[in-house]
């Protein structure tokens, strides 16, 4: 009998090009931010969480599938006590579009029935709550910095 998680790997396509899904996935792991350093941030859902810490930025930039964002975690179910280890990515997908991944560090390795219901339910969950916050942030900066161009515009002398 094979187990669908033999590999477990979860996504979710981000319709946003590189530039802005990093940017996106910063301002949003700094909005989520706890703590006066700043590097530990949860995303909540109603099927658990996923408690983050650091904001997954490499030095430097690699290229081909590299991540460009990488974030060791918890995920949470309300009932597990320690949770299961993960890493949220976000990925190249082309061009236009990034990916968001959560991972198992280590797989291949079976968990469990309700190990694994929970795995796919609040991983799930949680990169679809990633992917929403991100759009809304980076929405929220672009009309952002298109009224402030727009004042700026406006209030420059006319030649």
């Amino acid at each position: 009998m094979s187990n669908p998680l033999a590999f477990p790997h979860i996504s979710r396509l981000v319709d946003l090009p590189p530039d802005l899904a990093r940017e996106a996935f910063d301002v949003t792991a700094r909005d989520l931010a706890q703590g006066h350093d700043g590097t530990a941030w949860t995303i909540a859902v109603p099927s658990g969480r996923l408690d983050l810490g650091g904001n997954g930025i490499f030095s430097g930039s690699p290229g081909g599938s590299w991540p460009y964002r990488q974030v060791t975690g918890r995920l949470r179910a309300p009932w597990m006590r320690k949770g299961l280890v993960v890493q949220l990515e976000l990925l190249p997908w082309s061009d236009t579009h990034t990916e968001l991944g959560l991972g198992l560090p280590g797989a291949p390795r079976l968990l469990g029935r309700r190990h694994d219901r929970a795995y796919l339910r609040v991983g799930g969950e949680v990169l679809e709550a990633l992917r929403s916050a991100m759009n809304d942030r980076l929405a929220t900066l672009v009309t952002t910095r298109w009224a402030r161009g727009t004042e700026e515009e406006f209030a420059a002398p006319l030649r």
